[in-house]
């Protein structure tokens, strides 16, 4: 019988992991998220690029080649 709770909680896990991770790593956990949804379809092709450790980078290289062009 499948619980319909687990999976569920296995969402909320996911996020507490995603929040706590970027509140160790020294970032804001509300712009980390908000990043994530609005770079969606990055993401989803280069997930190693935004880790909560490495998406203000990312960002910056982004904003970087929208200035240049």
């Amino acid at each position: 019988m499948k619980s319909w709770r687990r999976e569920p909680l296995s969402v909320g896990d996911v996020f507490m992991s995603l929040i706590c991770t970027t509140e160790i790593s020294g970032g804001n956990q509300f712009d980390y998220l908000t990043a994530r949804l609005r770079h969606a379809s990055a993401v989803a092709s280069e997930p190693a690029a935004w880790l909560p450790w490495t998406y203000r980078a990312t960002l910056a290289a982004a904003a970087g080649k929208a200035a240049e062009g």
